[in-house]
């Protein structure tokens, strides 16, 4: 497996430790919608969250880890999930960045990170 996908596999479950830890409720992990997928669906509290995860390597900027055509993507994929499971909740999107530096990782946890 190439070293990207093994880094985004380690952020990922770092991210899924991270939420857990804030109290969010996971519903599902790498749903697939189409051809992609959303990296994890969960409920913090009422609220029902579509989180997506970025792990890169140095110092990025968050919000610049997340394209206009991957929000209207995700945007998408949520309405299909809403419909589908005829889901009530208020619906949000997340962003949770980690960032591996030096031997270290930070996590940026992002709500609301676009409408």
């Amino acid at each position: 497996m190439a070293e990207h996908n093994e880094l985004g596999k380690t952020g990922e479950e770092i991210a899924v430790e991270y939420i857990l830890r804030q109290g969010f409720k996971i519903l599902y992990r790498n749903w697939r919608f189409m051809h992609k997928e959303i990296d994890i669906i969960a409920l913090d509290g009422r609220t029902l969250v579509f989180i997506e995860v970025k792990t890169r390597s140095g110092n990025v900027e968050a919000r610049d880890t997340m394209s206009a055509s991957k929000m209207r993507y995700l945007s998408t994929a949520a309405n299909f999930f809403i419909d589908r499971f005829k889901r009530t909740e208020e619906a949000r999107f997340d962003l949770i960045v980690i960032r591996f530096l030096r031997g270290q990782y930070t996590v940026e946890h992002i709500k609301e990170a676009f409408r």
